[in-house]
């Protein structure tokens, strides 16, 4: 019989620590609690972002993916309970890529506010831009007003004026990649 050792005692405690503080906070996002989320979104901004930046999304549609994906985190955090935190939000977060991809596939690119066109193709466009719109205006209300630190890097942390702002301050400090490309 092969037997396995054991992973040290003191480097599991302390990978595991910080999943169960996350857990702990999306737990409270479950019960309601904004500053919760709030934290979430400081904290978590980054990797979401850098999940749909190595992706062929462009900078607009990656910042309206990652906005919906942290209004579906609120509205679905109750489901984490049995998951990572992590692991939740990142499926999460490639569910909502590929509905916006397959959205630009049908719509043959995204189409900006500014390029609408006529007839039913600016219905279809008007609905994805109006639907960006609510998802932003919906985060931007969940999250409140105010100064907050995020998390712009690894190990690196930036004071913002206002959390609307994270996204620009994350995206700025990506280096150039898939986000730059322009559908």
């Amino acid at each position: 019989m092969i037997e396995l050792a054991a992973p040290p005692a003191r480097a599991t405690a302390a990978s595991t620590t910080d999943y169960d503080r996350l857990d702990h906070v999306i737990s409270q996002v479950a019960a309601g609690d904004r500053a919760a989320f709030r934290r979430l979104y400081a904290f978590m901004a980054m990797r979401v972002w850098h999940i749909v930046v190595n992706t062929t999304l462009g900078l607009t549609d990656g910042v309206a993916v990652t906005r919906s994906t942290f209004v579906e985190v609120w509205h679905a955090a109750g489901a984490a309970a049995d998951y990572d935190a992590r692991d939740w939000m990142a499926r999460i977060t490639t569910g909502r890529v590929s509905d916006r991809l397959r959205i630009i596939e049908a719509n043959g690119r995204h189409v900006h506010a500014a390029e609408l066109g006529v007839g039913a193709d600016r219905q279809r466009q008007r609905t994805l831009v109006d639907y960006d719109a609510h998802v932003h205006h919906e985060l931007t209300a969940l999250l409140g007003a105010g100064a907050a630190t995020i998390r712009s890097g690894p190990g690196v942390f930036t004071r913002i004026d206002d959390l609307d702002q994270a996204l620009a301050t994350i995206a700025a400090a990506t280096p150039a990649t898939a986000a730059t490309a322009s559908h």
